[in-house]
């Protein structure tokens, strides 16, 4: 097993920021995934500087949807939001690592899909 496949086991198993907010949100956003029934929320609590002050998501899906999910709220933690401009597949799927199958690949930008959503 190499190191990208260990990382997203160890996100599947262990997600970062899974749960409901244990905070005020300023945005949300769902995502779905039709053709496997990932589907998941996303929520951000942005403050006045517009960083990301803290995230959460909560929903059920595949190993690398919530893998992905976990990785994408890790990396935005933080963040300006002026920094989720360079946020694009080509982005998620460098993160996620793995050679992936076009289903799979939908799978692993579903957060994304719910980032755009998000309209932050």
């Amino acid at each position: 097993m190499n190191e990208f496949q260990e990382q997203l086991l160890d996100h599947y198993h262990n997600p970062r920021h899974f749960g409901e907010p244990l905070f005020m949100p300023t945005h949300s956003a769902r995502a779905s995934n039709l053709s496997c029934g990932d589907e998941l929320q996303i929520w951000f609590k942005i403050n006045k500087d517009s960083v990301i002050e803290d995230i959460s998501f909560k929903g059920e899906g595949c190993s690398i949807s919530i893998a992905s999910t976990s990785l994408l709220c890790e990396y935005l933690k933080g963040k300006n939001i002026s920094e989720m401009d360079s946020i694009n597949q080509e982005f998620v799927l460098n993160m996620v690592g793995i050679p992936l199958t076009i289903s799979r690949m939908k799978c692993a930008l579903l957060p994304l899909d719910a980032l755009q959503k998000s309209r932050i």
